[in-house]
C-alpha cells in the first residue's frame, strides 16, 4: 500500500481577515456541556457556510469555600464547597454573504454562559 499525499487545510485565521472573526468565550462548571456547545456551534457553521476554529481550552478556575455549620463558630463542623469553572474559546468566521443574525438563535445548553467579543 502506498500512502497518498493529501493537502493540508489552511486555518481560517491565516486565510480570513481578523475583522471577520467573532470570538466566542464559553464558561461552564462541567466540560461535557462545553463539548456539547462546541458541537452545536460547529454544526451551525457547517449548515450556514461559516467556519470555526478551536476550541482553545483555558486553565480552569477553582474556588474552595469552607463555611461553618454552626452559628457559634465551631471549627470542626464546616461545609466544604469546591467550585470549578471551565473556559473554552472558539473563533467563528461567518460566511461572506452574511447571515450573522442566525447566530443569536442557536440553542446551547442552559448551563453554558456565552460571551461574544
Amino acid at each position: 500500500p502506498v500512502r497518498q499525499w493529501a493537502p493540508e487545510k489552511i486555518p481560517c485565521s491565516e486565510r480570513r481577515a481578523p475583522e471577520d472573526r467573532i470570538r466566542i468565550k464559553m464558561y461552564a462548571h462541567e466540560t461535557m456541556s462545553l463539548l456539547e456547545a462546541t458541537e452545536t456551534l460547529e454544526d451551525f457553521a457547517r449548515e450556514t457556510g461559516g467556519e470555526t476554529e478551536g476550541p482553545v481550552v483555558q486553565p480552569k478556575k477553582k474556588l474552595n469555600m469552607y463555611l461553618n455549620k454552626g452559628p457559634k463558630g465551631h471549627k470542626k463542623a464546616k461545609y466544604h464547597m469546591n467550585i470549578e469553572e471551565h473556559c473554552w474559546v472558539m473563533d467563528y468566521y461567518p460566511p461572506a454573504e452574511g447571515g450573522l443574525d442566525a447566530i443569536m438563535k442557536i440553542r446551547l445548553p442552559h448551563t453554558v454562559m456565552v460571551k461574544i467579543e
